[in-house]
């Protein structure tokens, strides 16, 4: 499961797998297109960037605010649902979300992505 992936490489990958799966005659009716998302929303955007960037930064021991938007979906509720539209469009069709904040703030981030995101994301 693709996980650390912007939504341009998720394609790219998804192309390189249906291309692979073509050329060797498999059908991939039963494959499970899934990507695990490092997920924090929030509801002013600089305060999810920043709490990801902090909790991730610690856990990979180095500065990722410039390479946050590749490998985090985070921000608003509206900018977490449009990111996650991207990894539709690019071809995923199962999500893995991990909360990317402080343990005591992640059930207030979970709520959000729940109950702001999920809704906007079953009207498209």
């Amino acid at each position: 499961m693709p996980y650390l992936y912007s939504a341009r490489r998720y394609a790219a990958s998804a192309r390189m797998i249906r291309d692979m799966a073509q050329q060797a005659d498999r059908d991939l009716s039963g494959f499970g297109w899934f990507v695990y998302l490092f997920v924090n929303v929030a509801r002013q955007a600089s305060e999810a960037r920043r709490k990801a960037a902090q909790l991730l930064g610690q856990r990979y021991n180095r500065n990722v605010t410039g390479m946050l938007d590749s490998i985090a979906t985070v921000g608003s509720p509206s900018e977490v649902a449009e990111k996650i539209e991207t990894f539709t469009e690019a071809g995923a069709r199962h999500f893995v979300f991990s909360p990317c904040d402080a343990p005591e703030d992640q059930g207030r981030s979970i709520d959000l992505l729940l109950d702001s995101v999920i809704p906007q994301m079953a009207r498209t």
